[in-house]
């Protein structure tokens, strides 16, 4: 399958973004490799790539039905727990609806996780 990735991302990107500069940044996509946002914007400062390019190819391969790349956000425990997506929107909701106190919480909490791009299934058995 890891043969396969690379050809499909490129095809994708070709296909909803053009040639440049995003055909050069899928084609250096490694399909084996977990991304955070930290190692995103690594990546993109390695190969002298704008980080926030990056993100828009991470976030379309995610948001597409072929599901090339999974978005999730991690609980920041050992292990690592996966938060759904309900209870995220829940807290950012939560966040929005108060805007005393509830933003506070919000970066309370989001201090905790982390967002993570992988390929296919998450990284880590437990899912919140």
């Amino acid at each position: 399958m890891a043969t396969n990735f690379k050809p499909r991302v490129v095809a994708f990107v070709r296909a909803r973004l053009g040639e440049s500069p995003w055909v050069a940044i899928a084609d250096s996509l490694e399909p084996e490799t977990d991304l955070t946002r930290p190692d995103l914007v690594r990546f993109a400062e390695e190969r002298e790539f704008d980080w926030r390019d990056v993100h828009v190819i991470v976030e379309k391969l995610a948001q597409d039905s072929a599901s090339l790349v999974e978005r999730g956000v991690l609980m920041v425990t050992d292990p690592p727990v996966v938060v759904l997506t309900e209870e995220v929107a829940r807290r950012l909701r939560a966040s929005i609806d108060d805007p005393e106190d509830g933003r506070a919480k919000w970066l309370d909490w989001a201090r905790g996780v982390k967002v993570l791009w992988w390929r296919q299934r998450p990284p880590v058995g437990g899912r919140r």
